[in-house]
């Protein structure tokens, strides 16, 4: 044991994000695999992601 040792150390923070409300279809609740995708891959519902956003090019 040295001088500075405070005791036993603490686990990392990390890990999967504690909402997963973006990730939702609103019309069927399906978990999306994308983080913005432009359609439900189960039921078609768009969902706003990137397919609907601006072209800012």
């Amino acid at each position: 044991m040295s001088d500075y040792d405070d005791g036993p150390e603490e686990p990392e923070e990390g890990g999967e994000p504690a909402c997963w409300l973006h990730r939702l279809c609103p019309q069927c609740d399906a978990v999306q695999d994308e983080a913005r995708p432009a359609r439900c891959r189960r039921c078609g519902a768009p969902l706003g992601g990137e397919a609907d956003a601006p072209d800012l090019r």
